[in-house]
């Protein structure tokens, strides 16, 4: 099994930060490469690397609150994903390590309210919807 660091590592080693264009993608970055996306992909990927590339435990892990992506935001003020990971702290894009809230909260991180379990399936299942609808209001 992989660990936390080992995972948040090689994710940090080849990801790059790029904005959704059309609405919230939530992607999980499962190439090997370098990969690119926001704040939910990061954290996302992070789970996925960190429970051994498996969408059994990937899934799993969140229902058991293992790990609990929050929707805040960064200290400019920007929406933003950050995720706590229990026994570990909060870590996100930007910080790329474990951090204690205490520690977030005096960079300027704001949270708003836990994406739990079900709100996470309705951004997947809806993902093209909102894709379209983006699409629709440009």
């Amino acid at each position: 099994m992989t660990n936390l660091k080992e995972a948040q590592d090689d994710l940090n080693s080849r990801f790059t930060y790029k904005s959704d264009v059309a609405g919230e993608k939530w992607t999980i970055l499962t190439d090997d490469g370098d990969v690119s996306g926001d704040c939910e992909d990061y954290v996302m990927s992070l789970v996925w690397l960190a429970e051994d590339k498996s969408y059994v435990k990937f899934w799993w892990s969140f229902l058991t609150f293992k790990y609990v992506i929050w929707q805040g935001l960064t200290p400019g003020g920007q929406g933003h994903a950050l995720m706590w990971v229990r026994g570990q702290g909060w870590t996100d894009n930007i910080t790329k390590g474990p951090r204690t809230w205490r520690e977030m909260k005096m960079l300027g991180y704001k949270l708003w309210f836990p994406i739990i379990l079900p709100l996470m399936i309705a951004k997947f299942a809806f993902r093209p919807l909102f894709i379209l609808m983006h699409h629709i209001v440009k």
